[in-house]
């Protein structure tokens, strides 16, 4: 979910971020299916308190009887907060994707569907995200695992890296130019 510099978060979640190191952000966009949503919470809290993190579990709805090292919320702008997370968790999909490689901060991706599971492997091959967990062979260990794996330090470097080189380009012009040029030649 895209978002703007000018997002003012809810005090909860602003209280939760300022109170402790960052979490660990787990949210799978519209593919995830709200009828799996008590297995997920159940799984997703037992990977937390396995790794020792602190999470924020986004999409699923109203979640009740959270430990108090995990927040949930159901809509929140990528752009905003995966600055602001460890590492973040997520479906693959394109937009969330580039999200958290422009934020410079490692990705666990647990692909559905379709290209997640190329955006999966390439934030493996460049470095910046664990080893991609097929939704189907999700467990509590392994997304544990896969957490910590992204925060090891050269991947949270590589992460970084990655974020700065995309901040720092503009596509938008680089394309136009392309264009321009390719249309000149003709």
């Amino acid at each position: 979910m895209e978002g703007d510099d000018n997002y003012s978060p809810p005090l909860e979640l602003a209280r939760f971020l300022d109170s402790g190191e960052k979490p660990v952000y787990i949210g799978f966009g519209s593919v995830f299916n709200k009828d799996e949503k008590d297995k997920f919470v159940k799984l997703i809290i037992e990977a937390l308190i396995i790794c020792g993190k602190r999470g924020i579990i986004c999409g699923m709805g109203e979640i009740s009887g959270l430990p108090d090292n995990i927040f949930a919320i159901d809509s929140v702008p990528h752009t905003w907060l995966f600055p602001r997370c460890s590492t973040v968790c997520h479906h693959g999909g394109a937009g969330t994707s580039a999200a958290g490689f422009a934020a410079g901060v490692p990705s666990v991706i647990i692909p559905f569907s379709n290209d997640q599971f190329a955006w999966a492997h390439r934030a493996y091959d460049l470095g910046v995200g664990s080893k991609p967990i097929p939704r189907k062979k999700l467990t509590a260990n392994r997304l544990s695992e896969a957490i910590q794996y992204s925060l090891q330090s050269n991947v949270r470097e590589k992460a970084s890296l990655l974020g700065e080189c995309i901040q720092n380009e503009n596509g938008a012009e680089k394309a136009a130019n392309e264009i321009l040029s390719f249309l000149s030649k003709r």
